[in-house]
């Protein structure tokens, strides 16, 4: 109803205690959470395991069972942002990831690599960039509702969006928003499900487009090449 279609990172097989509760019930809704989807039209991505940050088997795995029900899958993002530049983005494209979207702040807004749209990661083993294109995270919601973070209302949030999309059409931009899905909890959580539509329009009066990750990633492949 926006004009703005998005990406669904989804878990594959919850095994730690920090991937969330309800694993059984997880486990039984994800096929008709994933024919939902794609249904209407959004993209799939693989919400990687807390336990997959560290291991590479387990990404792979993760991966091949999350495409029985979705298809190919070319996207992932760490849960907790458990990404590590220097250590874990090898098993990534080892997995076949055509691109990432982990790259950010848990505590605060902005860009952890200083690059405000879609790069190739420095492999250091190789002295060269990977082929793994990183699609920068710039917002997540908890970073702005949580109190261990920043601890704002949905209106004080709204304030640090608007300066960011602002720095962003001035300067142009292209990346990651994440809002989870409890977010649109308006008993829970009032105030930041409308807070998030404002953000797409915020976004379109701007002259921006919000689209998939994977789309962005694709298109930025084409420049990065």
């Amino acid at each position: 109803r926006c004009g703005a279609s998005s990406t669904f990172f989804l878990l594959a097989d919850p095994a730690h205690e920090l991937d969330g509760p309800a694993e059984e019930q997880y486990e039984r809704l994800r096929p008709r959470l994933v024919q939902t989807l794609l249904d209407a039209g959004a993209e799939v991505g693989l919400h990687g395991s807390y336990s997959a940050a560290d291991d590479a088997g387990r990404i792979s795995a993760e991966k091949e069972t999350l495409e029985k029900l979705a298809g190919s899958v070319q996207g992932q993002r760490y849960h907790f942002l458990r990404l590590d530049p220097h250590r874990n983005l090898g098993q990534l494209e080892a997995a076949g990831f055509a691109y990432d979207s982990t790259l950010g702040f848990s505590d605060a807004l902005g860009f952890r690599a200083g690059i405000a749209h879609p790069f190739r990661p420095w492999d250091f083993d190789r002295e060269a960039p990977r082929d793994l294109v990183e699609v920068p995270l710039a917002a997540m919601d908890v970073t702005l509702s949580a109190e261990r973070y920043l601890g704002l209302s949905a209106s004080e949030a709204d304030e640090r969006l608007r300066a960011l999309l602002d720095w962003a059409a001035e300067n142009g931009g292209g990346f990651a928003v994440l809002w989870h899905s409890e977010q649109y909890d308006s008993a829970l959580l009032p105030g930041w499900d409308r807070l998030y539509k404002r953000l797409i329009e915020e976004v379109q009066q701007r002259g921006g487009i919000c689209l998939q990750a994977g789309a962005l990633a694709e298109e930025a492949r084409a420049w990065l090449s």
